[in-house]
């Protein structure tokens, strides 16, 4: 564990190597929540850095290597080193703008489209490497269900129990690939996909058929009644991205992941609760924990009640 003196000669590292930085005109993006490294933009426009933690850099340097070879729409990697303790990594630009901050402003049909179109490309890519399920897969570890549990105790565990065996059984017989594991707007551009820093070996379909779904997961307004979702889709576009999930899935023979949306919807309403308690004690706003939860109990209701599970229904949900 590091000292006090340690992480205080950390700080000032980071500090300094942000100033030279932007001294030569590179801008600061932001800093990527949970992985202590940090997003630089290029002078031109046309490369990122990423620098930080060597540990947490040389992750994102080999999954997104191994993607990369894999065929999969990300950035390829131009250059790796160190900055004094921290190490780097520099990549090309894959686009202008991510699909949630253009959806912010605006979703224009031919753009929905065009994200559309990004999303299948990535699908692709999972479908062409398809991999057997993995001897160490947890659902419990995957959602995170433990933390869920722990600050949700007067849940009904027994419930929380049977839907995640449920799941188990259900998704141990999809093929699996490496999944994004946050997939939305926000880290999709034209030309690919970035921030894989939860990436995973996950079933297939899971990623993707929540690309729509996951904006519903925000349909709340905080303590200062000020709604937290940016935009959001309509029923007509979300149904189309199922229809250009289901073209690409067909051409591999797999048409039955349509069937598995329950599964996938409940899976990310279990993996959206962990540690929002936590975040609402710091923040001092529990507005979101509180949304989230509720999101939960209905999923779980339905889920074993084997009903569907309307994500537009989200927004109108009790906040318990």
């Amino acid at each position: 564990m590091a000292t006090i003196s340690e992480n205080i000669k950390c700080a000032k590292v980071i500090k300094e190597s942000i100033q030279h930085l932007e001294s030569k005109g590179w801008s600061f993006v932001k800093a990527r929540e949970y992985q202590e490294t940090y997003i630089f933009k290029s002078p031109d426009g046309k490369n990122y850095l990423h620098f930080g933690s060597p540990e947490k850099i040389q992750k994102v340097i080999d999954i997104q290597s191994k993607l990369y070879k894999l065929g999969y729409p990300v950035a390829p990697i131009l250059k790796t080193g160190n900055l004094g303790r921290f190490s780097y990594l520099l990549e090309s630009s894959l686009g202008e703008k991510t699909y949630g901050d253009v959806f912010t402003k605006n979703i224009e049909d031919q753009k929905f489209k065009l994200f559309c179109s990004a999303i299948a490309s990535y699908f692709e890519a999972q479908l062409k490497n398809q991999l057997p399920v993995p001897i160490d897969f947890d659902i419990r570890k995957e959602v995170m269900s433990e933390n869920v549990i722990q600050e949700n105790d007067d849940l009904d565990v027994s419930k929380i129990n049977s839907v995640l065996d449920k799941l188990d059984q259900s998704l141990r017989t999809l093929p699996f690939a490496y999944s994004h594991g946050d997939f939305a707007a926000r880290n999709i551009l034209d030309n690919g996909v970035i921030d894989f820093e939860f990436c995973s070996i996950a079933p297939i379909g899971l990623d993707v058929f929540n690309a729509c779904t996951v904006e519903n997961f925000w349909m709340y307004k905080n303590s200062s009644d000020e709604f937290c979702a940016k935009f959001h889709f309509d029923l007509l576009q979300n149904e189309y991205l199922v229809d250009v999930l289901n073209t690409v899935s067909s051409r591999y023979g797999l048409t039955r992941l349509l069937e598995f949306q329950n599964d996938f919807i409940l899976f990310k309403a279990i993996w959206s609760t962990a540690h929002e308690k936590q975040q609402s004690i710091k923040s001092g706003d529990d507005t979101k924990w509180r949304f989230r939860r509720a999101i939960l109990m209905y999923c779980i209701e339905k889920y074993l009640k084997d009903e569907k599970i309307n994500p537009f229904k989200f927004k109108d949900l009790k906040k318990i």
